[in-house]
């Protein structure tokens, strides 16, 4: 592995030791081969990448060309020997990346699919379809599949975890979790925490991960200070 990646120009760090799932650190943006040697180069148990158009290429947002191609992200992703977290922008690549998943060969229990299927915490319109998961569930039976909520939305994302089955994540913004919201939804998947540094400002990043673990939080905290 360490020999493709180098071929690549690439350098790989190894995160150090076994961490528990809440410990276990995210690198963000890994759409370019740039941001990708940085991640590598870091101490992530997870690489996170965004994933748009058919066939499906890395752009976080719609005007983004500089990305690389989802085949290429797969290859270094593997060789690596990180978990993997592919974000879903549209539902037109959805087909597109069950097929090169399943062409690269990577290990599914490696994998997280991440999308909208209700309207996102910031208004965002859905992006994917339940059906969309449903794919992905028959395709990838051991991956970890997450979609975003709202508080009002509680209902609808613990009955659409149920008809998708599986190993399932509830990827919770970190200023609208409280610690009912958490016990309830753990029962049907792990919750994981993210926030938006540039949306609320977060000072003191270990006090509220200790805050979170304290509520039970059992899937990754992954957070930035401001």
């Amino acid at each position: 592995m360490a020999k493709r990646l180098a071929q690549r120009g690439l350098v790989v760090f190894k995160p150090r030791g076994r961490r528990s799932a809440s410990r276990q650190k995210n690198a963000h943006l890994t759409n370019t081969a740039e941001e990708m040697q940085d991640a590598l180069q870091g101490d992530y148990q997870w690489v996170e990448g965004d994933v748009r158009r058919s066939p499906p290429v890395m752009a976080h947002d719609w005007h983004h060309n500089d990305g690389l191609t989802l085949d290429q992200w797969l290859e270094i992703g593997d060789a690596s020997g990180r978990n993997l977290k592919l974000d879903i922008k549209e539902h037109q690549s959805v087909d597109g990346i069950i097929e090169a998943v399943q062409a690269s060969g990577i290990d599914p229990s490696r994998l997280m699919f991440n999308a909208d299927t209700l309207r996102g915490p910031g208004g965002r319109s859905p992006n994917v379809t339940q059906e969309d998961l449903q794919k992905l569930r028959e395709a990838f039976p051991e991956a970890r599949i997450g979609a975003q909520y709202t508080e009002a939305q509680l209902e609808e994302m613990i009955a659409q975890a149920e008809v998708v089955g599986g190993p399932i994540v509830f990827p919770l913004r970190e200023d609208l979790v409280r610690p009912d919201t958490v016990s309830q939804l753990q029962a049907y998947g792990d919750v994981t925490i993210w926030n938006d540094p540039k949306r609320v400002a977060l000072t003191d990043v270990e006090a509220r991960t200790n805050e979170l673990l304290a509520w039970g939080v059992r899937g990754f905290i992954d957070l930035r200070a401001s």
